[in-house]
């Protein structure tokens, strides 16, 4: 019965703040999700940005120096700590509209089936939607200034 708990315990703890979980690939382990201290008020299914070593907080399109979007938030473990996913299907959201691509949001943390057009905000694409509450996620690294 230890052995088991042991096991199960090791299998399924979250790893630390920059650590990273991943898939196999020939070339080593492609990054699907990592790990980061954010302030408290970063919310899961938000956007985020980096903002350091293993650090995050939410990327906003209205603002150039809060870009570009890493990833979204799939965990709060605690109230600093947030599992962000940069890549694959993100389950759990709500109002999307399967085949919709979605970009950054001018509103920090969210994002938007319309793409940003004011002067001096950023427009990076996040993904598409596959059903009302699933996002394909397809960061695009690049993103274009207004």
């Amino acid at each position: 019965m230890k052995t088991w708990a042991l096991l199960a315990a090791l299998c399924f703890a979250l790893p630390a703040v920059g650590q990273t979980t991943g898939l196999p690939s020939r070339k080593g382990v492609i990054p699907v999700q990592g790990i980061y201290t954010v302030p408290s008020g970063v919310l899961l299914y938000d956007v985020v940005r980096s903002t350091g070593l293993n650090t995050a907080d939410r990327a906003d399109a209205s603002d150039n120096s809060k870009v570009p979007c890493i990833g979204i938030v799939v965990q709060k473990p605690d109230a600093t700590t947030a599992v962000v996913q940069y890549v694959g299907e993100v389950k759990g959201l709500s109002s999307l509209v399967p085949g919709t691509v979605y970009f950054l949001s001018e509103i920090a943390g969210q994002i938007t089936a319309i793409a940003p057009t004011a002067d001096g905000s950023v427009v990076q694409r996040i993904g598409i939607a596959k059903d009302s509450t699933t996002l394909m996620l397809t960061i695009d690294p690049t993103y274009v200034v207004l």
